[in-house]
């Protein structure tokens, strides 16, 4: 029989790069976050609570899969649309940040 359940401590893992500026880690599956560091406990969140999250700590990006296969940065001011939960549509000569239709999570 086990005891009840410890309590655990959960951290968000920022990078600084060469230019000063920060970036939060985020990874798109646990294959990709266990490439990066093998004991690393999954936490899933949205990709807007991930932006909201590197908002909150003053990060200028979310740096999504650092240890690849292709890792990508999301800098302002699509971080912003992303923290705001805005989706990201195809427009006239290129796209824009469109507010989410309620029940959609982004």
């Amino acid at each position: 029989m086990q005891g009840p359940e410890q309590p655990t401590e959960m951290s968000a893992v920022s990078l600084r790069g060469r230019d000063g500026r920060t970036a939060l880690l985020a990874f798109s599956s646990v294959t990709t976050l266990t490439t990066w560091e093998a004991a690393a406990r999954p936490v899933p969140v949205t990709a807007a609570d991930a932006a909201r999250s590197a908002r909150a700590e003053g990060a200028a990006a979310l740096l999504l899969d650092v240890a690849g296969p292709v890792p990508f940065a999301v800098l302002s001011p699509d971080l912003d649309g992303l923290a705001a939960g805005h989706l990201l549509m195809p427009a006239r000569g290129g796209y824009a940040w469109v507010p989410a239709a309620p029940g959609v999570v982004s």
